[in-house]
């Protein structure tokens, strides 16, 4: 091998690392030679070969679908909850219209049928089950069939999802075996007043990750309703 051969061959192996660590110096580098891009050849999923260019092209593609689904699914999202506080207001004005705590709760228990598409709500409250007002919905806070309920009590926020077959026992008696999710929502009002179970036979309507926002405000609605009714 002459002399002058062995000078232009590298003295080191050129490896992938300072390859990309020089492109990454030289960000402008295929700006200056773009033949290159049209000849670098990549490996496809299909088992072709394509160019960088056409490479770059695709990914791009990728990304905008990606980000034109993620849009949809937030407007979905938007257009739901928008359903959603319409209902809500709904049920609203149609409790503050009653005039009394036994229409309030005839009220409630409708709209969320019809309004919500509800198939069994049953409301709880705590207190004496033999006082004259909402007696049949009064329940003892000590009572032992409160027993499955205790997690929820310890952390009153609205919950979602497949209830506890003692739970659903309790609350909706023969049709426990149709409900398949239901909402666990607390009556607030400065103080726990007792919990709404709203039942649905779809699996799918109230799912345990779903937001609960909605919820907590109509328990809230719900609470400071029927407090000066439940002292």
């Amino acid at each position: 091998m002459s002399t002058q051969q062995q000078r232009e061959e590298p003295s080191e192996e050129i490896s992938e690392s300072l390859v990309a660590g020089y492109l990454a110096r030289h960000p402008d580098f295929f700006a200056n030679h773009p033949n290159l891009l049209s000849e670098i050849q990549l490996s496809h999923n299909c088992g072709s070969a394509v160019s960088l260019i056409e490479h770059q092209v695709e990914a791009l593609r990728a990304q905008n679908r990606q980000l034109r689904n993620k849009l949809m699914e937030l407007v979905d999202v938007a257009r739901d909850n928008d359903r959603t506080n319409e209902r809500l207001h709904r049920l609203s004005v149609a409790l503050l219209g009653s005039s009394g705590p036994e229409e309030t709760v005839g009220t409630l228990n409708d709209s969320l049928r019809e309004v919500f598409g509800a198939d069994a709500v049953t409301l709880r409250i705590f207190g004496d089950p033999d006082n004259d007002t909402l007696g049949p919905y009064r329940v003892a806070r000590d009572d032992l069939a409160l027993v499955p309920f205790v997690e929820f009590f310890r952390n009153p926020k609205p919950q979602c999802g497949r209830l506890k077959p003692a739970q659903l026992e309790y609350l909706f008696g023969d049709r426990a075996a149709e409900i398949k999710s239901a909402a666990l929502i607390p009556l607030a009002a400065d103080e726990p007043l007792g919990f709404l179970a709203v039942g649905s036979c779809d699996a799918e309507r109230f799912l345990l990750a779903m937001g609960t926002i909605f919820l907590a405000r109509l328990g809230e609605l719900i609470g400071y309703l029927l407090k000066p009714h439940v002292a």
